[in-house]
C-alpha cells in the first residue's frame, strides 16, 4: 500500500515565484519527517505532478537536502513544463499563432 497526498499551494499570479516552490518544498521537508504518520510506504516517497506540478516536483528534487533527498525513491512527471520557451525554436516560430497556446499566451504562462 502507499499513501497519496495532494498539495494545495499557492498559485500565481496572486502569489508571485518562489510561493508555489517554498509550499512544496516545505511539504516535502514535512512528509519526510513524518512518514510514520502517514501511513504504509516506510519512508519512501515518490513526488509527482503534470504541468507546472510536474515542474515543481523536479524543482523540489532538486532543492532538497541530502537528508531529505534520501527519501525520494522516484518521480512521476506529467508533461512538465522544464524548459523555458525560446522564440529561436522552430516549433515556437510555426506554431506562434492559431493554437490553443499562442505565442503570446505562452509568454504570458512564463513571465507570470
Amino acid at each position: 500500500g502507499c499513501s497519496v497526498i495532494a498539495l494545495d499551494y499557492r498559485l500565481a499570479p496572486e502569489h508571485p515565484f518562489p510561493a508555489a516552490q517554498d509550499d512544496c518544498l516545505a511539504a516535502t521537508h514535512w512528509i519526510a519527517g513524518h512518514s510514520s504518520r502517514l501511513g504504509p510506504n516506510d519512508g519512501r516517497l515518490v513526488l509527482a505532478g503534470d504541468s507546472a506540478g510536474g515542474n515543481l516536483a523536479v524543482c523540489t528534487c532538486l532543492a532538497l537536502d541530502a537528508a531529505t533527498r534520501k527519501h525520494i525513491l522516484g518521480q512521476v512527471l506529467i508533461y512538465p513544463a522544464t524548459d523555458h520557451y525560446s522564440a529561436g525554436f522552430d516549433s515556437y516560430v510555426e506554431k506562434a499563432r492559431g493554437q490553443l497556446l499562442t505565442a503570446a499566451v505562452v509568454t504570458w504562462f512564463w513571465d507570470t
